[in-house]
């Protein structure tokens, strides 16, 4: 007997599409990028965006949510850069 996991990974397993897996694997390699940025010059407005980058597609459900996320993020992360400006 199969036994499907509980929860949201396991129905959100089975709803992944092509736009959903291409956006997770785009922002996740740009939160990569911020992730090691913030890391080399102790910025930690990128590593927090870096961070939240890659983690967007655990929380997401579709690409679009997923865009406008990152676009938060992204925004928050520029604000941050630049109060002091």
């Amino acid at each position: 007997m199969l036994v499907r996991p509980a929860g949201l990974l396991g129905a959100d397993l089975l709803k992944m599409d092509s736009h959903f897996l291409f956006a997770s694997m785009i922002w996740g390699a740009i939160g990569a990028g911020f992730l090691f940025y913030g890391k080399r010059h102790t910025s930690i407005a990128a590593l927090v965006a870096g961070l939240g980058l890659i983690g967007i597609s655990y929380f997401a459900s579709a690409a679009w949510e997923m865009h406008l996320l990152a676009a938060i993020i992204l925004f928050v992360a520029y604000l941050l850069k630049n109060r002091d400006d």
